[in-house]
């Protein structure tokens, strides 16, 4: 039930997602919005959001109750930040990790962090795992960073370059930007304000962030936080369940979905 409770948090954290970024697909289909409009997708997001608190206060952990609640705290936070800093090119690597950490570290942390404290470990172990959903989470948020500029559309799930096109700074756009030339510097800025971005203009963008390896950068950094989620569970003895959880972790920026 608590696992359900986590995956209604995150579906619901998707149908708003759709909304407030105008996404017409989701996983490869038609998104809730684009097939039902705006107000289905809010309020069912909404019907999530109540049948997940009935689940958590059922079970009456309070200790689970404000895992919870901290994490959808620090997620709204995070959604709002990203929305005020809408093609906002001052963005550097802080912010954006403030923003990942948010939309995506805080709920892989809080699930990992609630399997410890349902399963009853130290502290220090529930700390452990707290760490590894953190790390896991930016890794796999700077990996799909990655795949809306190299993966298949088919398999990704989401129209290619649909970051841009919503004039997200993603960690690959960053680095770019750090490193171009005013001419390079304004052909990102005019695609990220443009709002729509033909096939032409995503190639000569993508080519500046090949041109300063901006997604080597991107797959270095994700790489790292996967040793450090890793990491966290050395004091864990072997197992199977260990070496799943290590598996994922390398899976993150194996996938090209």
């Amino acid at each position: 039930k608590m696992a359900a409770a986590m995956e209604m948090i995150h579906t619901a954290s998707l149908l708003h997602d759709d909304v407030v970024d105008d996404a017409q697909l989701r996983r490869g289909k038609s998104s809730t919005k684009a097939k039902w409009g705006n107000s289905i997708s809010v309020l069912v997001g909404d019907f999530f959001w109540c049948k997940m608190s009935q689940i958590i206060v059922d079970h009456g952990c309070l200790r689970i109750l404000k895992v919870v609640t901290d994490t959808i705290t620090v997620t709204t936070e995070a959604e709002i930040l990203e929305i005020t800093k809408h093609s906002d090119f001052s963005i550097n690597e802080d912010i954006y990790l403030r923003i990942i950490r948010g939309k995506t570290a805080v709920l892989l942390s809080a699930c990992c962090q609630i399997g410890a404290l349902l399963g009853g470990v130290s502290e220090s172990f529930e700390e452990g795992l707290k760490r590894y959903g953190h790390d896991l989470g930016i890794a796999f948020q700077l990996a799909d960073d990655i795949l809306d500029y190299e993966s298949e559309e088919e398999k990704f799930g989401k129209h290619k370059g649909g970051d841009l096109r919503e004039g997200k700074l993603t960690f690959p756009l960053l680095v770019a930007l750090k490193m171009a030339n005013r001419e390079e510097s304004q052909t990102i800025k005019d695609a990220l304000l443009a709002g729509r971005v033909e096939s032409e203009k995503f190639k000569e963008v993508l080519d500046i962030i090949h041109r300063y390896d901006g997604l080597n950068a991107s797959r270095n950094l994700a790489r790292k936080y996967v040793e450090r989620a890793k990491e966290n569970l050395n004091p864990f003895k072997p197992s199977l369940e260990k070496e799943a959880l290590l598996g994922l972790a390398d899976y993150v920026i194996e996938r090209d979905e």
